[in-house]
């Protein structure tokens, strides 16, 4: 009954305010989208966050002492799939050039491996091509701008050889980043050593194959460690969390907003509340239907939300899948902010019913 009842109101207010219906609706689900979107952004920071640090991704770095030859070590990565080990995704090796520059030979260069070389600041939509061999990411730090506004595409000379720069990158002390990056295969005709070499894996090694893995290492290079992939770091949730809190600040002023339009479908639906009223329905039974065109007209925005977010995720690369908590936390913003200027709004409505609210039509 009280479903039956929502329905005839928000029926009746459309037949009524078709414009300002549309207009709310229209409202609703733009602030909906623009809450899931940010929420979906600050995932992506706190994700960007945990890859800058290396945390949840199948990293395992092995460092030597004394350099190793890479056609040497490539047998080792072959024995790798024999061993059973999850499909190699990329390796990246290091050493240092002649003039003491870190460089890195990687079998993609990607905006994405943050942790394998920084945040990009310049050909952010960029994955280079193998087939673009002297294609290089290189260090903001190395360059130097002179009043130019970026440095993708310039020339870049390594150890006497030009490289075309494809993208520009900030690096943070102490996380291991390398000065320039290049293509593997281009870094094994130049220098053909490493004394760092990461392997990432398509998923985390389990104790047997970590076990398998390390006897294979140890087997290819004598002077070597073995660092293992750090977990999900706290912080990182808490960078997503902060980003949230800033932007639901944001939203909350907009959903108030909104909140003051619902002010005026309550004063039109005013006759139809006055009626429920003469006829025996309590306050509370006046407030159930509030909640319930509240709620309905919140969830089917949400959700409408919800999914124009998806759509733009499939077209902007700076955002993450929301989790489950992030779509209730949204949604306990969006629609508790709404529920409380409602239920304010019908205190005030109900101290003022009188039979001289019910008009003709």
């Amino acid at each position: 009954m009280l479903w039956y009842i929502t329905l005839k109101d928000i029926s009746a207010f459309f037949n009524r305010e078709r414009k300002v219906f549309f207009g709310l609706l229209a409202g609703m689900v733009t602030a909906a989208f623009i809450l899931n979107y940010s929420y979906s952004f600050a995932r992506f920071r706190g994700k960007m966050y945990d890859q800058a640090w290396g945390a949840d991704i199948p990293v395992y770095r092995i460092s030597s002492t004394v350099p190793v030859r890479l056609s040497g070590f490539e047998k080792a990565i072959m024995d790798f799939k024999e061993a059973g080990l999850p499909e190699t995704v990329s390796i990246s090796c290091r050493t240092n050039t002649a003039d003491g520059k870190r460089i890195a030979g990687t079998t993609e260069i990607t905006p994405d491996g943050a942790w394998l070389t920084g945040t990009w600041t310049e050909g952010y939509a960029v994955s280079v091509s193998p087939d673009d061999k002297n294609a290089c990411a290189v260090s903001d730090r190395l360059l130097s701008y002179d009043g130019r506004l970026k440095m993708t595409d310039e020339v870049f000379t390594l150890d006497g050889e030009d490289f075309i720069i494809r993208g520009v990158y900030e690096t943070f002390a102490g996380f291991g980043e390398a000065d320039i990056v290049i293509f593997l295969e281009k870094y094994k005709e130049k220098y053909g050593v490493f004394n760092d070499i990461w392997i990432t894996f398509d998923e985390r090694l389990s104790k047997k194959e970590q076990q398998a893995f390390e006897n294979l290492v140890k087997k290819y290079v004598e002077h070597g460690s073995i660092h293992w992939p750090r977990k999900s770091t706290e912080d990182a949730e808490m960078v997503t969390r902060s980003h949230q809190l800033q932007y639901s600040i944001f939203i909350f002023l907009l959903v108030v907003f909104l909140a003051f339009i619902l002010r005026y479908w309550y004063d039109v639906n005013l006759p139809a509340y006055t009626i429920y009223w003469l006829i025996g329905a309590k306050n509370r039974k006046i407030f159930g239907i509030v909640f319930c065109e509240t709620l309905l007209l919140c969830g089917s925005s949400y959700i409408v939300g919800l999914f124009l977010n998806a759509v733009c995720r499939l077209v902007f690369t700076k955002n993450a899948p929301l989790t489950i908590s992030d779509m209730a936390l949204g949604f306990g913003i969006f629609f508790g902010t709404m529920l409380i200027f409602g239920l304010i709004n019908m205190v005030r409505l109900c101290r003022t019913f009188s039979v001289t609210n019910i008009r003709r039509e």
